[in-house]
C-alpha cells in the first residue's frame, strides 16, 4: 500500500459553503448536479465564466453538519469565492476559504480499505463515494487500483490516523499524479484558469458536466459545443520515451500534423525512461504514434466509466 501526505505538497484549496440556500445557489452556478450530492456521495464539477471557459474544477463533499466543502487546485480557492460571491447577493449562503482540514492523505492499494476499517463504520466502494464522520472524510477516487483520499478535521484525528502501521509506507507524489493521468483527470491550475472549455478537458464525457441538470453560468455555450458537432480537439493520454515536459519533445510535438499541448506529465513510477502525461490534441492524431529525432510518442484515447 502507498501513502502520500497530500497536504505536505499544498495541492488543494478548500472553500466552505453554508447557509439555507447553499445547495440551491450552487445548482445555478456550476456544471454538476447538486441533487447527486449527499453525505455518502461526492460530485466533481466545474465553475465556468459566461463564455463557457473553466475558471476552476472541484470536488464537492457534504459534511455531517450539512456544510458543503469544495476542494479545488491550490491558488484557485479565493477566485472561486470571489466569483460565486458576485451571484450570491440575494441568497442565504456564506462562502469563505476554509482551514478546517488538519491534513489530507492519499492511499493507493487494494488492501487500503481493510487497513482503514477501524476508523470508519462503512467504507466507500465506488469512485466518488464518501464515508464521513466527525473526524474524517474518506473519498474513493478512480485509479488503476483502489485509491482513497482521507481528510482529517483535527490534530487528534490526524495523530490517530498516523499511528496506524500502514501509514508508514510513504510514497512519492508522482504515484498520486500518475493515477490522475491514468484516469484521465485534468485539473485546472491558476495559470490556466479561464483558458480551456470543458470539452477540451473531457469534462463533458467524464461526468464533470451534467447536461440534464438545467441552467448554470456558461451553460448555453457549453451545451452548444456538446450538441452541435464533433470536437476538433480532445484530451488524450500520451506516452513517450522522452521527458514530455522538455523543450525537445515539445518542439517535436509541435512539428506533428497537428499541435499537441501537454498539460501534465511525469516519469512513469519505477521508470526513468518512460513518461506519461495528459495533452490536448487534434482528434485527427488520436491513437497514433509520432516518431521524430529518436522520440516516440504514443497517443491514447481516454475511456471513462460514464462513457
Amino acid at each position: 500500500m502507498k501513502v502520500i501526505p497530500l497536504s505536505n505538497h499544498n495541492l488543494s484549496d478548500f472553500v466552505s459553503i453554508t447557509g439555507a440556500d447553499a445547495t440551491k445557489f450552487l445548482q445555478g452556478q456550476v456544471t454538476c448536479d447538486l441533487q447527486q450530492l449527499s453525505p455518502g456521495n461526492s460530485v466533481r464539477g466545474a465553475l465556468c465564466n459566461l463564455k463557457g471557459r473553466v475558471i476552476a474544477d472541484f470536488r464537492l463533499v457534504r459534511l455531517v453538519d450539512d456544510q458543503i466543502l469544495l476542494q479545488t487546485s491550490s491558488g484557485n480557492g479565493q477566485k472561486v469565492v470571489e466569483t460565486l460571491q458576485r451571484y450570491a447577493v440575494f441568497s442565504d449562503v456564506e462562502l469563505k476559504l476554509s482551514d478546517q482540514l488538519s491534513a489530507s492523505y492519499g492511499v493507493i492499494g487494494n488492501e487500503a480499505k481493510g487497513a482503514l476499517q477501524e476508523l470508519f463504520n462503512e467504507l466507500p466502494g465506488n469512485p466518488d463515494e464518501v464515508a464521513t464522520n466527525d473526524e474524517y472524510s474518506l473519498i474513493c477516487l478512480p485509479g488503476s487500483e483502489t485509491r482513497l483520499e482521507i481528510w482529517c478535521y483535527s490534530e487528534q484525528s490526524r495523530t490517530k490516523l498516523e499511528r496506524l502501521d500502514v501509514m508508514e509506507d510513504l510514497a512519492e507524489l508522482e504515484d498520486w499524479v500518475f493515477e490522475d493521468i491514468h484516469s484521465g483527470i485534468a485539473h485546472v491550475l491558476p495559470e490556466a484558469s479561464e483558458k480551456y472549455t470543458p470539452q477540451l478537458l473531457n469534462y463533458d464525457v467524464s461526468g464533470v458536466v451534467d447536461f440534464e441538470k438545467g441552467c448554470y453560468t456558461g451553460q448555453e455555450v457549453v451545451a452548444r459545443m456538446f450538441y452541435r458537432g464533433k470536437p476538433k480537439k480532445r484530451l488524450y493520454r500520451i506516452i513517450s520515451n522522452s521527458n514530455l515536459a522538455s523543450e525537445k519533445i515539445q518542439a517535436s510535438l509541435e512539428n506533428t500534423s497537428a499541435s499537441i499541448e501537454v498539460i501534465n506529465a511525469i516519469a512513469q513510477p519505477g521508470s526513468t525512461e518512460r513518461f506519461q502525461g495528459l495533452a490536448i490534441a487534434s482528434t485527427k492524431v488520436s491513437q497514433s504514434s509520432q516518431v521524430g529525432d529518436g522520440i516516440e510518442i504514443q497517443i491514447e484515447e481516454l475511456k471513462y466509466s460514464d462513457t
